[in-house]
């Protein structure tokens, strides 16, 4: 297999990777947006875990195993200078899409998957009984509506 396969491949894997990250981020944003000051005073995050995708972590290591692993299959069998120009390759790929194609964090795109997996999970832990989880998730969700109620009606 040629090198040059390879470092194509980690392009797509690179963007999507950015993907994940800027998620991640958006659900910092999120969460921090929803707590209090006090609470923020305890955890910095606010309820990023609240509204994190639960999935995503998964699709988050699977992805950054695939970058390095990629790069140390090049670094290997390769040499070094395959793996550092699929570095640059992944790298401005990634900042390139993130500039023009990805959504911002703050974008209606990710306010909507937050709040379709909190809808979700809040459904399921009343649909197994678990009041705790229900209640606390409600919670969350009414902070979610108040606070990003119109942009999610709207649009940003």
């Amino acid at each position: 297999m040629s090198p040059l396969y390879i470092v194509l491949a980690l392009v797509p894997v690179a963007v999507a990777f950015r993907y994940a990250l800027e998620e991640t981020q958006a659900a910092r944003f999120v969460g921090m947006a929803l707590a209090s000051r006090e609470y923020l005073r305890i955890d910095r995050n606010g309820f990023r875990d609240a509204v994190s995708i639960p999935q995503a972590r998964k699709w988050f290591f699977l992805l950054l195993g695939l970058l390095v692993g990629g790069l140390a299959w090049l670094v290997v069998c390769y040499g070094w200078l395959w793996a550092l120009a699929a570095f640059v390759a992944a790298f401005g790929s990634s900042v390139f899409a993130q500039v023009l194609l990805l959504p911002k964090r703050d974008s209606r795109h990710f306010l909507m998957r937050f709040f379709t997996s909190m809808s979700r999970r809040f459904a399921d832990f009343e649909r197994d009984g678990d009041k705790q989880r229900a209640i606390a998730m409600k919670h969350v969700l009414d902070l979610f509506v108040v606070r990003f109620g119109e942009a999610i009606a709207k649009g940003k």
